[in-house]
């Protein structure tokens, strides 16, 4: 809630007071989606810095410019699931579907 706040411009006081906890969740849900804020500052900052880094022939990834970028946490790993085609597209391609 303290990066929502700073973006917004309005004390925690104020923003527990009139926001509601669906639009909170709608917050979060695209954070998770587009991130704002410092991190995502950073982030930027370090992608122009490891493109000047590489003009002058040194690889440097972002992460190593700024380690607030680090991510250590685990990755899980992701299972690839095959999806059918919708129906619609089926039934203009002429496929039997069940």
């Amino acid at each position: 809630m303290m990066r929502l706040s700073l973006s917004l411009g309005v004390t925690l006081e104020a923003l527990a007071r009139t926001m509601s906890a669906s639009e909170l969740a709608l917050w979060i849900s695209y954070y998770e989606l587009e991130p704002f804020g410092p991190v995502r500052d950073d982030l930027r900052a370090g992608v122009v810095a490891s493109i000047a880094a590489a003009s002058n022939g040194m690889r440097v990834r972002p992460e190593e410019i700024f380690p607030s970028l680090r991510d250590d946490r685990p990755r899980e790993r992701l299972k690839r699931v095959p999806l059918a085609p919708p129906r619609s597209m089926c039934v203009w391609l002429g496929v039997e579907t069940n």
